[in-house]
């Protein structure tokens, strides 16, 4: 048993009754035979609290960075040993992706959150109350209608109710119409609140956009090595997750180096940014030869295609999530 195995199992004190809490199974040794719940005692005092939250949180970011160093310095051999049942001395697949998604996405929020101040300055004043039917130059149509007049969704909606019904719009128009109003309303003419306001809420989507892009570059690595039978979709996950936590490293020092640049005001470290994203791609080539086993040539080939592939399935899903963006504005 590693060290980091029996670390843990010394991190809470056994219980003196050999019955298992969970299933009421006869104990031999620390963990349940039958369904593995450790059989240690849970009622701890504040200071034995405190060492065994301390050594958790040490314990994790060990895992963490040692399983992060390996998955850099031999590429593909996280997944090879997972699949192979070496699983102790790494970190679990899914938590690796959920803290590096985690730590990713907060510093590229830090860093390259839009400025909507000019667009929360509009929603607080809403400036179709300002304008008046009678001015041309201030009227916007939509589908013909115009849309000006209307001061909030209310005063469009009354004003709806009170036509007779075959002058009511309907239908796929009448939302159309409702989501334009309600945009005015918020964002007047004002393109550039409009636009920030879009990408604003864009970017705070790309967490689940890159969720859902992780099982289909899972479903075109399957569909590339159809052939190998060996290999379940199960597999192709565990791969597409150390690939996506080696992509969000490289893709955060990119946009560190790009960062950086304009806070030195040195243009030379700006064109830095492209390494990182050459190294990933050098680093899918040699994670794939060394997970699939096949020849250079064939490795060669396969990644190419998924490079493409997967550009296309990303943009595919990043032009759906703004879509969805456009709508929830």
């Amino acid at each position: 048993m590693n060290k980091s195995a029996l670390a843990l199992m010394s991190s809470l004190p056994e219980r003196s009754e050999k019955r298992c809490l969970n299933c009421e199974s006869l104990i031999h040794g620390r963990f349940c035979q039958v369904c593995g719940q450790e059989n240690s005692d849970h009622h701890l005092g504040f200071w034995q609290m405190v060492k065994h939250f301390i050594f958790d949180i040490f314990h994790f970011d060990g895992k963490f960075f040692s399983t992060l160093k390996k998955l850099f310095t031999r590429p593909g051999s996280v997944s090879k040993e997972f699949i192979e049942g070496k699983r102790v001395s790494n970190l679990d697949p899914v938590k690796m992706y959920v803290f590096t998604s985690a730590i990713f996405f907060l510093l590229f929020f830090k860093l390259y959150q839009p400025n909507v101040k000019t667009s929360t300055a509009t929603e607080k004043t809403p400036v179709a109350s300002h304008v008046t039917a009678g001015s041309a130059t201030n009227r916007s149509f939509v589908n013909g209608f115009d849309i000006a007049p209307y001061a909030s969704l209310e005063a469009f909606d009354s004003a709806q109710n009170k036509l007779p019904a075959n002058q009511k719009l309907g239908g796929i128009k009448r939302l159309i119409i409702r989501k334009a109003v309600y945009l005015h309303t918020h964002y007047g003419f004002d393109g550039y609140a409009l636009a920030m306001a879009f990408i604003n809420d864009f970017i705070h989507r790309l967490p689940q956009a890159m969720f859902v892009t992780l099982p289909l570059f899972a479903l075109l690595l399957k569909l590339l090595y159809a052939r190998r039978k060996q290999w379940l979709y199960f597999e192709h996950g565990i791969f597409s997750i150390h690939i996506f936590v080696t992509g969000f490293t490289c893709i955060l020092l990119s946009l560190l180096f790009q960062r950086l640049s304009g806070w030195m005001g040195i243009p030379f470290i700006g064109s830095l940014q492209v390494l990182p994203v050459l190294a990933l791609m050098l680093y899918l080539y040699l994670a794939m030869r060394l997970f699939y086993g096949q020849s250079w040539g064939k490795t060669l080939l396969k990644c190419l295609l998924l490079l493409f592939s997967g550009a296309f399935v990303l943009a595919s899903v990043i032009v759906v999530f703004a879509f969805i963006s456009l709508i929830y504005l």
